[in-house]
């Protein structure tokens, strides 16, 4: 994971020290995203650059950002992102790579075809700002599911700005959202009005074929998960896998491990003591023989993080929070005891598929099919949210097969009342087709859904009950009724309403960064 953040100074005259000073210190407030090197930049006394970098792929010098290719150094790139068909790119249209960084090709791309060009023809997931200084002109793209974040904000005096993270920014800017994912923007010197262009549009034309049955689809399931797995390996350092024991992160960490030796691949589970995620963990673990790590935590610890987490992951959604606790507190002990760098992520899969409880409710499969594009365009400011802002906190890579670009267009594709709910089991066409493989043990790949903050709680007392027990003796019934309706978005019981009061103090009048 890498952090990039961009500055466009709009006034007339130069950048003054004072204001440059508070720049960079807005701009290193994301380093945790890159910890191996930062690079702070300025063009013009007008433009600054910043980026953090964790080095993947080609750690030498010739990997850090700003990026320039020889022949153009005043064309320069901060990129945040894989690109997973970098050197298939490169060999179609002949360009010579320079460095081993999988960016780089956006830099030939856009300079040879264009920005909307180069955005339609990458298979990753990026947030990118490309500086032309030969034409003063700014290209910033973010990928179609938004799995790398980025934030635009706006000065009083129209002076623009791009961070992977909210903190970064907050302090310069007036308004502050999230760039719209599978959109880019063109800017020129002297605008003073910034549109982003969208050129991913979530629209699936379905596929027929005659004698429809679920069985037609399940050989193309399996073999694009399978290359989406296989293409996110390309990494310089070690690989892991996270590991709750639900469906999604078992079926992820079984690919993996088939291009690991027995006993190679690092998994990593988190509950409080006899949770049912640490249980199911251990089965797939043992099946797969992985070198599995078991991370046991206290109530109190996990009360005692939700104030770090709300500052890293910046939003004060219930679930959100509820589920990154556990996440960020496991990304840490991986930063802290092991080696790996890059780790395997199960989410996507539940939007996709429509898996959540509710959907068994859906009336038809046009319904349930809209509700499932819903959650993908939205879930950059929730599970995706959490999984990349988590994990980046103690500055890991994720990656998340199931929101591959190809897998994707393929399975949102198939008509959806195959991927309903069929004999009372959610995600039927995902399981049946790694059925009968040996992959996973049967009741692993049959287990219901659970959510990341109900699996990891005690069978005695859960995580959602541990928190309410804690919230009520912070905040009495007199206090909620007064308080919770002066908000934006007003809190609807108080552990919402806990959120919010640490939500408003870490980042003060950015309620409307979470839309709903």
């Amino acid at each position: 994971m890498c952090g990039i953040f961009a500055y466009l100074f709009r006034e007339d005259g130069k950048m003054s020290m004072n204001m440059r000073n508070k720049i960079i210190r807005s701009a290193v407030k994301s380093q945790h995203r890159g910890p191996d090197v930062t690079e702070f930049v300025t063009y013009d006394d007008k433009i600054c650059l910043c980026f953090h970098r964790l080095a993947i792929m080609d750690k030498s010098k010739s990997g850090n950002q700003p990026i320039s290719l020889k022949d153009t150094p005043n064309k320069v790139l901060i990129c945040n992102g894989e690109i997973y068909n970098y050197k298939a790119l490169a060999k179609i249209h002949g360009f010579k790579l320079e460095s081993g960084s999988d960016c780089e090709i956006i830099l030939h791309m856009i300079q040879k075809f264009g920005i909307e060009i180069t955005v339609k023809n990458l298979d990753g997931v990026f947030s990118f700002v490309y500086y032309d200084g030969d034409n003063k002109t700014f290209h910033v793209a973010r990928d179609p599911f938004g799995v790398r974040s980025l934030y635009i904000g706006l000065t009083k005096n129209r002076d623009v700005v791009f961070g992977s993270e909210l903190k970064s920014i907050d302090e310069l800017v007036e308004t502050v959202g999230q760039f719209s994912p599978g959109h880019y923007m063109t800017i020129k010197e002297g605008d003073i009005s910034y549109t982003p262009i969208e050129y991913y549009n979530y629209k699936y034309l379905p596929i027929y074929s005659e004698n429809e049955t679920h069985e037609n689809y399940l050989k193309e399931i399996r073999r694009l998960l399978e290359k989406a797995v296989k293409k996110r390996l390309m990494s310089e350092r070690p690989v892991g896998c996270l590991l709750s024991g639900g469906l999604d992160s078992s079926l992820v960490t079984a690919l993996v491990a088939q291009h690991f030796p027995r006993g190679k691949l690092k998994t990593f589970s988190i509950g409080l003591p006899g949770s049912e995620d640490l249980r199911y963990a251990k089965m797939v673990a043992d099946h797969l023989g992985t070198d599995h790590h078991e991370v046991i935590v206290t109530e109190k610890q996990m009360l005692q993080f939700i104030e770090k987490d709300i500052y890293q992951i910046e939003t004060y959604d219930t679930t959100t929070i509820r589920a990154s606790v556990p996440m960020f507190m496991l990304s840490h002990y991986i930063q802290a005891y092991t080696d790996v760098k890059v780790i395997y992520s199960g989410e996507g899969s539940d939007e996709a598929s429509g898996s959540y409880l509710y959907f068994h409710n859906a009336p038809s499969p046009e319904e349930f099919d809209n509700e499932c594009i819903r959650l993908l365009k939205d879930m950059h400011m929730y599970d995706v949210l959490r999984c990349d802002k988590s994990t980046a906190g103690a500055g890991l890579e994720v990656r998340v097969p199931f929101l591959d670009l190809e897998f994707l267009n393929y399975y949102m594709a198939i008509p959806p009342r195959f991927k309903m709910p069929y004999k009372g089991i959610e995600k039927y066409l995902l399981r049946k087709s790694f059925e009968g493989l040996g992959l996973l043990p049967d009741e692993v790949l049959w287990r219901m859904k659970e959510g990341f903050s109900d699996g990891c709680s005690s069978k005695s007392r859960s995580w959602y009950q541990i928190i309410q027990e804690w919230v009520d003796k912070k905040i009495t019934d007199d206090e909620f009724d007064e308080e919770a309706p002066l908000y934006f978005n007003p809190p609807k019981f108080k552990e919402a309403l806990y959120y919010r009061r640490i939500f408003s103090k870490l980042f003060n009048n950015r309620d409307e960064t979470v839309p709903y």
